[in-house]
């Protein structure tokens, strides 16, 4: 036992030396990992802060019909005739669609796994499925990611309506 310790002190400094890069080592690990979850948050923050924004126009744009009309304009032009009933449609198809799209972030950014992305995102995008044609051009014309398109549309070909309730 004795010269073990007579082995350990001559070579603290050696021993020492192990210590502080064995910690330099921790400290750079520690950093990597806490650096790329800031930048995850940071990322998933952005897009909740984006999807609550076009959350927001929504719902702004559903509040009477000549937001909806004014909204309908800035996209198509003055020109084009309104049909307040058709605007409506796409603001309510908006509202679901966003609902799966920030279930679509959350698994993007690794947050909730892809069979809970499809647990999540299938029942919603349900709701939708009588309505595939003009869900359809919406998803391909106002605004929506090419990543998520295609995954949205594979989702919805797929989906059979909710059956119409008998009472």
């Amino acid at each position: 036992m004795n010269d073990i310790l007579e082995l350990c002190l001559n070579n603290i400094s050696w021993l020492s030396d192990i210590g502080q890069i064995v910690t330099a080592m921790m400290l750079v690990f520690i950093s990597i990992n806490v650096h790329g979850y800031t930048k995850r948050r940071d990322r998933l923050d952005f897009f909740l802060n984006t999807w609550s924004q076009a959350q927001d126009n929504n719902l702004n744009a559903l509040a009477n019909d000549n937001m909806l009309r004014s909204f309908e304009e800035v996209v198509y032009g003055d020109a084009y005739k309104v049909d307040i009933d058709v605007a409506r449609s796409f603001f309510n198809c908006f509202l679901i669609i966003n609902r799966v799209q920030n279930f679509y972030f959350a698994y993007r950014n690794k947050i909730i796994s892809l069979n809970e992305f499809k647990s999540m995102a299938i029942p919603t995008i349900r709701l939708l499925s009588r309505q595939k044609e003009m869900v359809t051009y919406l998803v391909n014309e106002r605004g929506y990611s090419d990543d998520f398109v295609k995954v949205f549309l594979a989702l919805l070909n797929d989906s059979e309506p909710y059956s119409s309730p008998n009472f």
